[in-house]
């Protein structure tokens, strides 16, 4: 929930392909900490970082997806959600 506050106002002071980077950076580095964790508590703060980069594109992403011209709207919002539920 933190993030996607975060994402918020990231979203609204900086734009938001920047808050998207900055998203993708934050999940990036969280997963890489997973993938590196050797103990209970590293794993649990790769968690809190991947989950704020989460929350982040959570917040900023679908905003993103609802601005682009009339004639490609729903093809990717479609897109969107269809990667969205397969996970990819």
């Amino acid at each position: 929930m933190f993030g996607c506050f975060l994402g918020g106002t990231i979203g609204d002071d900086y734009g938001r392909i920047k808050g998207i980077a900055l998203g993708a950076a934050i999940g990036i580095v969280g997963a890489a900490l997973q993938c590196t964790a050797q103990n209970v508590p590293w794993m649990c703060v790769a968690r809190i970082v991947n989950g704020l980069g989460t929350g982040v594109l959570n917040a900023v992403v679908p905003v993103w997806v609802r601005n682009p011209p009339w004639y490609s709207r729903s093809l990717i919002e479609a897109y969107s959600k269809h990667t969205g539920y397969r996970g990819l």
